[in-house]
């Protein structure tokens, strides 16, 4: 998880950052909140395969998420928040 603190302008210039958008019209979870002091979020990764033992047959299934707040920019690149994705794949 992350949590960032700081002055309702920086907390407000996080909320409005191209990784988040807290402020777009099709978000109807989210709010921009000027005058927020904090942020807090979490992501997770998960997966699942097969990639041996008996028979050709492989296979995996896993996602990842990161919720709307979550930020780590400062410990590297953050492309992206508010998101969930799922995959899958199978092999012979």
């Amino acid at each position: 998880g992350s949590h960032v603190a700081g002055s309702p302008a920086a907390i407000e210039r996080t909320q409005r950052a191209p990784a988040r958008y807290y402020q777009r019209p099709d978000a109807d979870h989210l709010a921009l909140d000027p005058s927020r002091t904090s942020l807090s979020g979490l992501a997770g990764n998960v997966w699942a395969s097969k990639i041996g033992g008996p028979g050709h047959w492989r296979w995996g299934v896993g996602g990842h998420f990161r919720t709307p707040g979550f930020e780590v920019n400062d410990i590297g690149f953050q492309r992206s928040a508010d998101q969930a994705l799922a995959f899958a794949n199978l092999r012979y």
